[in-house]
């Protein structure tokens, strides 16, 4: 949150971080109260081609680069990625884009940029439902 300031963190609709690779992406998870939406339902329709399915569980903390933003109330998703190969090459000198499966690559940009646009386009109010979520206790 540096250069934010909690101020700042009212206007964060959503966050989300991609910082586990570019695998596969297997499951989408939204946070409390969104992940039983009607926003849900759609995401899963639009994501389900991609081989990605909705998570049982719901997103509260987003990664650690965006932890900051999910502690000061900013709702949170996550695009869940196959790690099994993340830590082979990962910060050696081999971490090159070549590496890269392109079919892989291809997949989880169509997922960020699906979700993305998904989340621009609608008008969820995802702070209330994390908010109602909480309340309610689910």
């Amino acid at each position: 949150m540096r250069g934010i300031g909690p101020a700042g963190v009212e206007h964060h609709v959503v966050a989300g971080e991609s910082d586990f690779g570019a695998d596969n992406i297997y499951a989408l998870a939204l946070s409390p109260g969104a992940k039983d939406s009607e926003f849900a339902r759609i995401a899963s329709r639009v994501l389900r081609p991609l081989g990605i399915l909705p998570s049982p569980d719901a997103e509260l903390f987003g990664g650690v680069d965006i932890a900051p933003l999910a502690r000061a109330g900013v709702p949170v998703f996550g695009l869940k990625q196959d790690g099994t190969r993340y830590f082979d090459l990962h910060h050696t000198a081999d971490d090159t884009l070549d590496k890269i499966d392109p079919a892989q690559l291809n997949q989880n940009v169509a997922a960020w940029a699906a979700l993305v646009r998904l989340i621009a386009d609608s008008d969820v109010d995802f702070r209330t439902l994390r908010a109602s979520a909480s309340e309610s206790g689910t």
